[in-house]
């Protein structure tokens, strides 16, 4: 594969744990975290869902396998926290999905994480937890990087993704699903991309007909925040058909009107999503344009 190196050096050979509902943002992570060198294990209750995203991300070359379990029962917490944290090499990434609205269950074996690294036990080297929320109805969307337990561990902190609801004049595209792709590479930025050694939080908003990203250090209270352009405002959504997800128009289009922009991964095989660019050049688009060829 033809990947960003920035990105391999750092996440290369690395276990990922995806606490997953069945979301795009999840989705995404998971695809990029494994075409970035990373192995996948998913969790849900949804066996369907969990063989989707197993199958895609095994597409782009990645290993990936899943675990039928209801996270939301009494009972999940204990399973999966002697599953994470006794797992031979331990688990460097959660990434999760569940949308609770009270307490998440990352947020669970944040606290059980940081319990057995207080009572002496080495629980494997849990380096970040990325929490995907997209129930609070807001205009931005939120990623930040907060520390956890730096007293114990200063190799653990927490990638905290407050994914917020923002609908559009349509009302039928929400941030969280048709900027999942954006969400996606700002949070592989703040893993693994020198650049953002000292971005703290990215607010991702609307500004006329872009999606920016504004870069903001909790160091520097009083610095400027740096603004990046990182897309086109979408007027799509991905919704779901008898066939799996198809993207759909969100409003009327004129001929000859540019409808969205894409960026994706090189790769030097075929997928089901690729467009072929060479003879051994191939490239996955992001979503949503991938679910469209």
């Amino acid at each position: 594969m033809v990947v960003d190196h920035i990105f391999q050096d750092v996440l290369i050979g690395k276990l990922a744990v995806i606490l997953s509902s069945g979301g795009n943002v999840t989705s995404e992570m998971g695809l990029k975290l494994a075409i970035y060198g990373c192995e996948i294990l998913v969790i849900g209750p949804d066996e369907m869902v969990l063989q989707r995203l197993a199958h895609e991300i095994q597409d782009v070359g990645g290993t990936c396998s899943y675990r039928v379990m209801d996270t939301a029962a009494v009972s999940a917490f204990q399973q999966i926290s002697d599953l994470l944290f006794e797992m031979p090499g331990g688990v460097q990434y959660i990434v999760d999905d569940t949308e609770d609205e009270t307490t998440t269950l990352s947020q669970a074996l944040r606290g059980e994480y940081a319990r057995r690294v207080n009572s002496g036990e080495r629980p494997g080297s849990l380096e970040h937890v990325i929490i995907v929320n997209h129930n609070n109805a807001a205009r931005d969307v939120i990623v930040s990087k907060i520390p956890m337990n730096p007293m114990h561990d200063d190799r653990v902190s927490v990638i905290f993704t407050d994914i917020r609801d923002t609908m559009r004049e349509s009302g039928t595209m929400s941030a969280a699903e048709s900027y999942s792709a954006i969400i996606a590479t700002e949070v592989l930025h703040l893993l693994a991309h020198e650049d953002y050694s000292e971005v703290d939080h990215v607010s991702i908003h609307d500004h006329g007909e872009d999606i920016v990203a504004r870069l903001h250090s909790d160091w520097q209270p009083g610095k400027v925040p740096q603004q990046v352009r990182r897309g086109r405002v979408l007027d799509v959504y991905v919704g779901d058909t008898a066939y799996g997800r198809a993207v759909f128009a969100g409003r009327d289009f004129k001929r000859g009107e540019l409808i969205f922009e894409t960026s994706g991964t090189f790769l030097t095989h075929q997928t089901e999503h690729t467009l072929q660019l060479g003879w051994d050049l191939h490239l996955e688009p992001d979503s949503p344009i991938r679910l469209m060829n």
